[in-house]
This record gives structure tokens, C-alpha cells and sequence, in this order.
């Protein structure tokens, strides 16, 4: 006889309401994450702290003023890795902002271009 398998998919459910309200990203004052995270001055805008989590492993933990945040196992005094996570978030997040900034100036010559045709 067959035994029925309980479902999962009730377990997983979201309400509407937890997406659809955003809490807005507040930039973190520079001194308060220093506090947390002092190692400075690879990446603009980002703060990291290495700690050991047990013999000889050690786990980079990166931050930016906006809230990201990274991390990486390393080795002892390694932290390129996490330096190197952080760089390729902030590249995208640039990259989008340029892509925005070029965007927006093209959209208004069309449409200037198609109201002069009119």
C-alpha cells in the first residue's frame, strides 16, 4: 500500500505583503562600520574584518556603505578573495548606473525626434 508523501509546497509560501513593501537602502555612516569591520582601503566605499573560525581558517567578511555584504574562507592574512567579490558587485552596480545614465538622454532624442516628425 502506497504511503502518501506530505506536501512541501505550503511549507514555502510567501504572503503577497512581505514583497511588495521595500524598505529603503540607508547608507551607513563610515565610523559606525569601521567599528565592525576595520580593515580599510582596497576598495572605496568597502570595509573588511578577517576572524578565525578555527585553526588556521579564517573567514574574510566584506561590507559596503549600502549594506552589502561578502565573504570567503581564506587562508591567514588572504584577503584578496573577498576583495575581489566585492570589486565584481561594485563593477556591476556601476555598470548599471552608467547603463541608466546612458539610456536615458537616447530615450528623450527619439522622442523629441518623433514629436518633431508630427
Amino acid at each position: 500500500m502506497k504511503r502518501a508523501v506530505p506536501s512541501l509546497q505550503g511549507a514555502f509560501r510567501h504572503s503577497a505583503a512581505s514583497h511588495t513593501m521595500r524598505r529603503p537602502i540607508v547608507k551607513k555612516a563610515e565610523a559606525e562600520i569601521l567599528t565592525e569591520h576595520p580593515i580599510a582601503g582596497f576598495l572605496p566605499g568597502w570595509y573588511v574584518r578577517m576572524r578565525e573560525t578555527s585553526n588556521q581558517v579564517w573567514l574574510a567578511e566584506g561590507r559596503g556603505l549600502r549594506g552589502r555584504q561578502v565573504s570567503c574562507r581564506v587562508a591567514e592574512g588572504e584577503i584578496q578573495p573577498c576583495v575581489a567579490m566585492a570589486e565584481k558587485i561594485q563593477r556591476a552596480l556601476d555598470g548599471a548606473a552608467a547603463a541608466d545614465r546612458r539610456l536615458e538622454p537616447v530615450s528623450r532624442v527619439r522622442y523629441l525626434s518623433a514629436a518633431a516628425r508630427d
